[in-house]
This record gives structure tokens, sequence and C-alpha cells, in this order.
């Protein structure tokens, strides 16, 4: 009944730690600034704790179990030990009286020997009435007939004993051997018992570690977002102004195949400086620029695309801030007051963009005479 109510209350206590487990993803995942990679980290640890916690909740009712068969062997020894115990103090008791029958047998042998047969009448006409008369006659009946049975029968009773105890020895025997060998399972299960507990606990430790590792990311996250706002809407506010360094923006080519060319060095070095926000780095690779702000670990990578004829967008394909993997949605909220935007109106004056490529170092892109 105890052992009953004992599995039904652990296995209500399961149920609401994983409530509570599922219930905590929920809160932390529900913010924004949330990656799939920060999900699945914790989801992940939260299932192998809802996995040990099966486990564990299977591994209790596996040693109730065997705990109950071990003490039914341990009954069952205490049983042959306690007939042992009773046939030991027979055999002790038969002993005793076949030890002394031998004894009276002996010493009756030896007086009826040393007075040879006229004793044997004199022992019984000495008798001082018929009842001491009969007495004296079955002994001495008993001398002579049955002495050779009664020790036989002494002596097989005693055997039968011997045999009795020996089954029951055998017996004691094989089932400590059989205890010894279920107490060492027993044993390695409650050690697996423990191992899995131990697991739990370094998982929540881990858990609690990684959800306030989150809850740091996200308050890291809400500060940047208006940071990276202004970061932007200041580096646009820069590049319209059109203060480009000499021979940042090259052209060549005739008045209706115009190309050119402008380097992430000349982007970087047009946006360094004391803006009161952090600093802004560009690279150019081939089919990629990269966007960095070194000071809040962030990384964004993407292209440029033409924007009304006259301008750069920067679309991100992919990012990350302070290690972790942005998703698309999160990426989203940066840009959410205005996209970061390159304008080369001032430079190009009545031409516009066709195309635009980045290679290792520059943007390369083509002009023509706006309509």
């Amino acid at each position: 009944m105890l052992k009953g109510r004992w599995q039904e209350q652990f296995l209500i206590a399961f149920v609401i730690f994983v409530f509570l487990l599922n219930y905590s993803v929920t809160q932390v995942f529900g913010q924004n600034g949330s990656t799939p990679e920060s999900k699945g980290k914790l989801q992940k640890i939260i299932n192998l704790q809802s996995e040990i916690l099966q486990k564990l909740f299977a591994q209790e009712q596996k040693i109730a179990a065997m705990g109950e068969e071990a003490e039914r062997m341990a009954g069952e020894i205490e049983t042959v030990n306690g007939r042992i115990t009773a046939l030991q103090k027979s055999m002790a008791e038969e002993e005793a009286t076949y030890a002394k029958k031998k004894e009276d047998l002996k010493l009756v042998l030896r007086s009826y020997q040393r007075m040879g047969t006229g004793s044997y009448l004199e022992i019984i006409l000495e008798s001082k009435d018929l009842t001491d008369f009969l007495r004296r006659l079955n002994v001495l009946r008993d001398i002579t007939k049955n002495t050779g049975k009664l020790i036989e029968r002494l002596q097989s009773s005693k055997e039968q004993q011997a045999a009795v105890k020996q089954k029951l020895t055998d017996e004691l025997t094989r089932l400590r051997s059989k205890q010894d060998r279920y107490n060492e399972l027993l044993a390695n299960e409650k050690q697996l018992q423990k191992d899995l507990a131990d697991e739990l606990a370094a998982l929540a430790a881990e858990r609690e570690n990684y959800q306030k590792y989150l809850a740091d990311l996200h308050n890291k996250w809400n500060e940047f977002k208006p940071v990276f706002a202004g970061a932007v809407e200041e580096f646009t506010s820069r590049i319209a102004k059109g203060n480009l360094p000499p021979g940042a923006f090259q052209l060549s080519g005739g008045i209706f195949n115009i190309k050119g060319s402008f380097t992430d060095q000349a982007l970087n070095k047009m946006i360094t400086g004391d803006t009161g926000f952090p600093q802004i780095i560009f690279k150019f690779r081939p089919g990629n620029v990269e966007m960095t702000m070194p000071e809040k670990n962030l990384v964004l990578n993407g292209i440029f695309m033409i924007h009304e004829g006259s301008a750069l967008k920067f679309e991100v394909r992919e990012g990350s801030f302070q290690g972790i993997p942005l998703e698309k949605e999160v990426v989203s909220e940066l840009f959410r007051d205005g996209d970061l935007i390159i304008n080369f109106k001032p430079m190009l004056g009545g031409y516009i963009l066709k195309s635009v490529e980045t290679m290792d170092g520059y943007l390369q892109f083509s002009i023509s005479p706006g309509l």
C-alpha cells in the first residue's frame, strides 16, 4: 500500500516537473531576441532532463521490485536456517539419547558377561514383586533379543537426520549464492540510479546557467537594438552628405557605358570618427558583404541591392550576436527604424545604377544615364 502511494506521488511530481520545464522554455523564448540555436540548446537540456526523469521513475520501480524479491529470498534463507537449527537441536538430542543408550547397554552387558548365565536367573529371582519381576525380565529380554535392533534404529535415525541436514545445507548454500548474485545486481541498479540522479543534477545546473546566459543575452540584445538603429542612422546621414575621400569613387568608360568602383576602405574611412556609436566596419568579398560591430560582437553577412536607382541597400542574409546565430525575424528588428542605405545620388548626378557586384575589397557597378 505504501509502495503504491509512493509511486503515485513520484509520478505526479514527475508530470509537474516536466510541465514546469517546458513552461520555463516558453517563457524564455517567448521574448524577442531568441534564436533557433538558443531554443534548441535549452530544449535539448530539458528533453534530456525529461528522459532521465522517466528512466529514474522506471529505475525506482525496478529497484522496488528487486527489493521485494531480495526480502523474499532473505525470508526463505531465514526459514531454511531455522529448519537447520531445529534439526541440529533434534540431532543433538538424538545423539545424546543414542550415547546414553549405548553406555547403559555397555554397563548392563558387562555385568551380565561377568555374572554368567547363573546370574541371569538370580537377577530375575531377586525381584521384589511381580512388577519388578516383569520389568527385569523385559530389560533382559531387550538386552538379549533387541539390543542390535535398538542400536540399528538409533543409528538409522542419526543417518536420516544427517542426510536431511546435508540437503538443507545444500539448499542454504544455493540460496545464499543466489542472494549474493542478486545483491550484486541490485547494487548495480542502485549505482545506475545514483548515476542518473547525478546526471539530472548536472543538467539542472547546466540549465540554470544557460537560462542565466540567455537572460543576460536578452538584456544585452534589447539594449543593443536602439544603439544599432542610431549607428545606422548616423551612417546613412554621413554617406548622404557625399563627403568622399579623394579617389574613393572611381569611374571609367564612355557616356552611355560607365563603370565604377568603390572600396570597403573608402567606405570605412567615411564613417570613422567620433560618432557616439560603436564603430561599423565593412569588408567586401566576392558575392558577400560583411558588416561588423566589434565592440558589440555583431556580425552581419549579406549583399547590396540597388535601391531607387541611385542607392544601395544592405540586405542581410545571416548574422550573429555575441556568438549566437540570429534568425531572419530577429535581424529584421535591427532595421525596423530604417534600412542601411548607401546613397550615391550626389556623386551620380543624373545617372542611375544599373548593376552592382561585390568583389574582393570593392564594389563594382555599372551606371547609365537616367531617363
